[in-house]
Parts: C-alpha cells; structure tokens; sequence
C-alpha cells in the first residue's frame, strides 16, 4: 500500500465500523486474505458490480472510474484483466503500489468476502 503504508507500519484498527455499514469505494480496509495474512488495501468493487481493469484504468459495470492511483496493470501483465462479477457479500481490493500489490488481480478468487473484513486502519504509526 506504499506510499499510504509502508511495510512496518503499526496501525490502529476498528474493527466495529463494518458492523454498521459497508465498505465505501476507495475507502481502505484490514481483511484476511485468501492465504489467511491480514492485508490492507484499498476498496475498488462493491456487492453486485462487474469489475475489470482495461487498458491500466478499473472499469465498474462497463464503465471507467478514476481514483487514487492513476494506473492499475492486470494480472502478469499481458492484456487486459477478465471482467468479475462481485457477489452480494463480496469486495475488490487494490493496492496503491499496483506493480508491487498482491491484491484482487492475483487471487484464483479475486473477491474479498465481507466475513474476511477485519476493519479500517484509523492510525498509523511509522
């Protein structure tokens, strides 16, 4: 998540705030990942929507969106990423360091099921 976080960071979590309300886009969470280490990325993909990354840009139901980062590359760098469609309890996570994120693009599932989400980073320290 470089620059946002760096590797070594300690950061403070609440882990309540999803007990009350979805993830927003953009917004960076705490989860568990597929090989079971607490990653945190930054929400792309929410429940129901078909997300894919064309041409370095994410694309939501079709249609490009523009965030944080300027680029995303898809997975191995060889075209464009399969469109995934988010099921009712599923998220789309990315890093901000794209070339170095193990995010969404490089999972067999690239969802993050909403029972993963530990919560939100609300401080950090260096």
């Amino acid at each position: 998540m470089a620059p946002t976080y760096s590797v070594g960071d300690r950061l403070l979590v609440d882990r309540l705030v999803f007990e009350w309300r979805d993830p927003r886009r953009w917004e960076v969470v705490v989860f568990r990942g597929p090989d079971g280490i607490a990653y945190v990325k930054r929400v792309v993909g929410l429940p129901r929507e078909t997300v894919q990354i064309v041409d370095g840009g994410v694309e939501i139901n079709g249609e490009r969106i523009a965030g944080p980062t300027a680029r995303y590359e898809p997975a191995g760098r060889h075209g464009n990423q399969h469109p995934h469609r988010l099921a009712e309890d599923e998220f789309f996570v990315l890093g901000d360091n794209s070339p170095a994120s193990n995010d969404s693009r490089h999972w067999p599932d690239p969802a993050v099921k909403r029972s993963a989400l530990i919560g939100k980073p609300v401080w950090n320290r260096r």
